[in-house]
């Protein structure tokens, strides 16, 4: 797999270059090993509603437990039709995608098309496997891929799909970057309603600046960063 070879071997003169090296770099593998779309360029509109892996979300008095209630193929799912619902489906699927679960090809795989609206279920083997290579090709040996969304917002919502928005870090290290390396992105989610569950039809990540630079603000705390984000 060809992957942005000038990131990775064109030398740069300035230390702010190669900051914006790295981070650019680090991006590309959130997306790559995440995959959704953007290795195998496809992008759906989310039309029908037939298939997906049937699981239904435990109610409760007032409003249902947002979920998830279960595990299938190593993937949280089980989620309310809500609004809160959706942002928890994002959460885990993220975490999931973005993992260092991509150093197990056949766990990585089946976990990526569990994850998937029937759309792009058949690119599903196609990305996973793409994401495999790459983070292999990566970090080498003992490679550990983690990210963790740190603020999240809903963007669009009806009962049947939803757009959601997430503010993350991922930390990453392996024999091929012993030192490790430190990324924050923006992803967006299109999620579905299929066979009573949400499943991912869509996804885009671009980079974010950290903390300290947003708004070229110094925050009071990192409390004040992730309201900020999720008010929008």
């Amino acid at each position: 797999m060809t992957i942005g070879s000038e990131w990775l071997s064109s030398s740069y003169q300035t230390s702010a270059q190669s900051a914006r090296k790295r981070a650019g770099a680090v991006v590309l593998i959130v997306a790559l090993v995440f995959g959704i779309g953007l290795v195998v360029g496809i992008r759906v509109d989310g039309a029908g509603d037939s298939g997906g892996d049937p699981s239904t979300s435990t109610p409760t008095t007032g409003q249902p437990d947002p979920g998830p209630t279960g595990v299938l193929n190593g993937v949280p799912v089980g989620y309310a039709q809500t609004e809160a619902g959706a942002l928890a489906a994002a959460e885990h699927f993220q975490g999931i995608g973005s993992s260092s679960l991509a150093a197990d090809e056949s766990v990585y795989v089946e976990a990526m098309s569990t994850m998937a609206a029937p759309e792009w279920r058949e690119r599903a083997k196609e990305t996973g496997l793409n994401g495999v290579a790459f983070f292999e090709e990566r970090y080498g040996g003992e490679g550990s891929l983690l990210t963790s969304a740190v603020g999240a917002r809903l963007v669009e919502f009806s009962p049947s799909s939803a757009v959601v928005e997430l503010w993350s870090v991922s930390l990453s290290s392996g024999s091929n970057v012993p030192g490790g390396e430190q990324v924050w992105s923006l992803t967006t989610l299109t999620l579905r309603w299929v066979g009573g569950d949400w499943r991912i039809s869509d996804q885009e990540t671009r980079s974010s600046p950290p903390p300290p630079l947003v708004n070229g603000q110094q925050p009071e705390s990192a409390r004040h960063l992730v309201d900020e984000f999720s008010r929008g």
